[in-house]
């Protein structure tokens, strides 16, 4: 086969990727709100411009004049090419805007990959035309072909390396606001007054008001939301919130302020029974006098910054701030907290003496076995960092701490795949830290920490990934069925008809949340527990991936027949169909209704079934920490 057809064959790959790319991650975020950012609307411009410039080249490629000595499969794989490669552009410019609308971080295996291999792309090409002598740069095609295909491969190689450039250096149009420590935002970051003037100080001017509100359908009744524009300096955004979101803030603020200790703390006005006694427009009056006298430097706690949606640079000079006047008018001293994940704390490294804290509030869901990793330590001379793990099963009295390495952890991860198969174990914590972890990074360190708590919470305490060489991993001489006879199998229930909510964002995003009632008989066989879960579709499209990756593990069949929880010479039981998806958001009530009846069916079937009860993930999914 002539190489001038592979080489276009080759590089018609990429684009194409490029493009189906660009249409799942347009589908996936399509309904995708928006962070609060400062953003480079220039930049946005420059970026589209060279996206649709290149587009149009590629045309220009397409329609010249075809020099006479091309046979016909080079000028249909040349004219597949650059089609191709100009429906690529096409997606490129569409997801450089889309991305700053939803602001979404552009991701190397898309946008700023393709940047990269297409400039590549043209200069392999270009050299390779000119080193074949396909370009004669004489006669007739000079004009008609040669100088415009030249001319045309030069001016997207220039274009690619700008392109090139914001890959590397400049990859989104906005900057996300983090969480940063406050010595640090005070050396290097400017703030700006409500003028809008730069201000070198740490003085940030926060007003927090009621502009109106809208009236949600929440199934067969109607809920009021109220729209409270906050300003921060220069920044301006809304939030939406619920006479019972207002109930809350008000009800944690005055247990954190108690009026015995607080006798000159002046709370505003706040009746909820009166307020439920009003129409929405005089509700409304109250609310914003209540949000006047609230949102102050007394009250600038985290559930208050939680309330109105302060993140990053302000939360962390707010609490400073609280903190600070807390101290010098009441003589108490209070830690100002960072924006923290909802699956870890930060920490502080262990002691060398090797005592660990034993009081801290693992938020994993752990039942059968207890797993923590208390610390680490770095080692000066390899720069290698043991993890110490604490596992504890209570009832066998088995408490213990293991020092081990990252290394270990992976074979560990190798010798229960081959246990567990034709099953998939969970994801296993990314490497992606290496070199941050190389150089003592604490946060990387802690994150990796948290990663690593979460994945042996799942492992151990679920019997489909159970096997006797974890609880030899762990230090544990006892066998698995004396472990798992420490849980029991409750038995679950939906006690309520499931209801919808649909919520509709100021950016017109929308999302439904289904929320439902879940019954447990305890061990005793005589109370019942009830609470309600709120869930998003995706939610139950992640459990199901879940149950399916772990349903084919022959410790899980083991483990029901030693229970009697299915008959001899019987199959696990099967999982039920997921109600499907829909490529576009659910817009009619007729949809909405089948798809809740579709996951009702669905969510008692797998109540019912053995196999999912016991699994971690299903009761994570639930919420049943007992």
């Amino acid at each position: 086969m002539d190489f001038y057809i592979v080489i276009h064959s080759v590089f018609t790959a990429w684009p194409s990727y490029f493009t189906v790319y660009s249409i799942l991650r347009i589908i996936k975020h399509w309904n995708d709100g928006k962070e609060r950012v400062q953003t480079s609307s220039g930049r946005l411009i420059v970026k589209i411009a060279a996206t649709v410039a290149c587009a149009v080249i590629q045309i220009i490629h397409i329609v010249d004049f075809f020099p006479k000595k091309y046979s016909e499969s080079k000028l249909i794989s040349r004219s597949v090419y650059f089609c191709i490669s100009m429906i690529s552009w096409v997606f490129s410019a569409i997801l450089v805007y889309f991305d700053y609308s939803r602001r979404l971080k552009s991701q190397w295996r898309g946008q700023r990959l393709y940047w990269i291999m297409e400039l590549i792309n043209n200069i392999i090409l270009l050299s390779f035309n000119l080193y074949s002598g396909l370009y004669l740069l004489k006669g007739s095609e000079l004009y008609q072909f040669d100088i415009i295909q030249i001319l045309a491969y030069c001016l997207s190689i220039l274009i690619c390396l700008l392109l090139t450039f914001y890959s590397i250096f400049l990859p989104n149009d906005f900057t996300v606001i983090t969480a940063n420590v406050y010595l640090k935002l005070k050396r290097s970051s400017i703030l700006f007054d409500g003028t809008g003037n730069e201000s070198t100080d740490e003085q940030i001017n926060i007003k927090a008001s009621i502009s109106g509100y809208k009236i949600k359908q929440v199934s067969a009744s109607s809920i009021v939301h109220y729209k409270i524009t906050v300003a921060l300096n220069a920044l301006k955004y809304t939030v939406s919130r619920s006479l019972f979101d207002f109930e809350e803030l008000d009800k944690t603020l005055r247990e954190k302020f108690p009026k015995s200790l607080y006798p000159n703390l002046n709370f505003p006005s706040f009746h909820v029974e009166h307020l439920r006694k009003l129409s929405p427009d005089e509700r409304g009056i109250e609310l914003n006098k209540y949000m006047v006298g609230v949102v102050c430097q007394d009250f600038m706690t985290p559930d208050l910054l939680n309330f109105l949606q302060i993140e990053g640079n302000y939360r962390d000079i707010l609490m400073l701030q609280h903190s600070q006047m807390a101290e010098e008018r009441y003589n108490i001293r209070e830690t100002p907290q960072r924006a923290t994940s909802s699956t870890f704390n930060y920490y502080t490294q262990a002691i060398a003496t090797g005592e660990f804290d034993k009081s801290a509030n693992s938020q994993v869901y752990q039942w059968m076995i207890h797993i923590s990793f208390p610390s680490y330590r770095n080692d000066e001379h390899t720069g290698e960092t043991d993890y110490y793990l604490r596992t504890s099963i209570e009832p066998l009295g088995f408490e213990k701490i293991k020092p081990f390495k990252f290394k270990d952890f992976c074979d560990f991860h190798k010798n229960l795949k081959k246990s567990i198969s034709p099953a998939v174990p969970i994801k296993f914590p990314s490497m992606n830290y290496t070199k941050s972890l190389k150089k003592n990074d604490k946060e990387a360190i802690e994150y990796r920490k948290a990663q690593l708590e979460y994945y042996f919470s799942q492992i151990l305490n679920d019997p489909a990934y159970l096997t006797k060489e974890s609880l030899e991993f762990i230090g544990c001489d006892a066998d698995v069925n004396q472990v798992l006879n420490q849980a029991y199998m409750p038995t679950y229930k939906l006690c309520h008809e499931i209801t919808w909510e649909n919520d509709i964002s100021d950016d017109s995003s929308t999302f439904i949340v289904y929320s439902m009632g879940i019954s447990k008989l305890t061990r005793n066989s005589v109370f019942e527990m009830e609470w309600r879960i709120n869930k998003r579709f995706r939610e139950f499209d992640g459990l199901h991936e879940k149950l399916q990756m772990r349903h084919s593990s022959p410790l899980l069949k083991n483990y029901l027949l030693y229970y009697g929880k299915i008959p001899k010479d019987t199959n696990v039981p099967n999982l039920p169909n997921l109600p499907s998806k829909y490529w576009t958001p659910l817009s009619t009530l007729a949809e909405i209704e089948e798809r809740k009846k579709n996951l009702e069916g669905y969510m008692k079937e797998l109540l019912s079934n053995p196999a999912v009860t016991c699994s971690y993930a299903f009761r994570e999914f639930i919420g049943d920490k007992d």
